[in-house]
C-alpha cells in the first residue's frame, strides 16, 4: 500500500521567566505499507505563536542568542501497524502503530544561518480507518514519547490519509 498523508506537531519553547513560544507544524508526506511494516516521511514549514505581536523568538545555543524568523520540521517514522484492509471484503474499523521516530526541526535565523534541533523515539498512534475496495482514508491521533527538558517538549498531533491497496 502506498499514500498520503497530512500530520500536525507541536514544539512548546519555556523561556527564562516561565514564557512560553509554540511552533505548530503542518506536514505532508507519503507513506509506504507492506504487511504490517510502514515507512512514513513527511516534512514541512512550521509557524511561530509566542502570544506576543511578533512573529518572531530569541533562542541561545549556549554561546550566542539568535533571532528565529521560521522554522520547518522532517519526521521519518519507522512503524508495526494494523494490517492493511482486504482487498474485496474491505471493513472499516480501528486501525494502530507503535514504532519509532526520527525528527529533525531547523530554527531559520535573522542572518541566514540554521539552528537544528535533532531528536529520536518511540510514538504510537491510533484512530480510525474507512475502507472501500481499493482505497482507504484514516483520520489518527499521534503520540510521542520524547525526553522532555526543562525548557524543550515536543508532541504529535492529528493525521489524516489516504491509500491505495492492491
Amino acid at each position: 500500500s502506498v499514500g498520503f498523508v497530512l500530520s500536525s506537531s507541536h514544539v512548546k519553547f519555556k523561556g527564562s521567566g516561565g514564557k512560553e513560544v509554540w511552533l505548530s507544524y503542518g506536514l505532508s508526506g507519503i507513506y509506504y505499507q507492506w504487511s504490517r511494516l510502514k515507512i512514513e516521511g513527511v516534512g514541512g514549514e512550521g509557524s511561530i505563536d509566542s502570544n506576543a505581536s511578533s512573529s518572531y523568538f530569541y533562542f541561545s545555543d549556549g554561546s550566542t542568542i539568535h533571532r528565529v524568523d521560521s522554522t520547518s520540521a522532517n519526521i521519518f517514522r519507522l512503524m508495526y501497524a494494523s494490517e492493511l484492509p482486504e482487498k474485496y471484503l474491505p471493513e472499516d474499523g480501528w486501525v494502530w502503530g507503535a514504532g519509532l521516530e526520527w525528527v529533525t526541526l531547523a530554527l531559520n535565523t535573522q542572518h541566514g544561518s540554521t539552528r537544528t534541533i535533532k531528536m529520536n523515539h518511540p510514538g504510537l498512534d491510533g484512530g480510525y480507518q474507512w475502507n472501500w475496495p481499493k482505497a482507504y482514508l484514516f483520520l489518527k491521533y499521534g503520540w510521542a514519547f520524547s525526553k522532555d527538558s526543562a525548557n524543550f517538549s515536543y508532541t504529535d498531533g492529528i493525521s489524516f490519509g489516504t491509500g491505495l491497496v492492491w
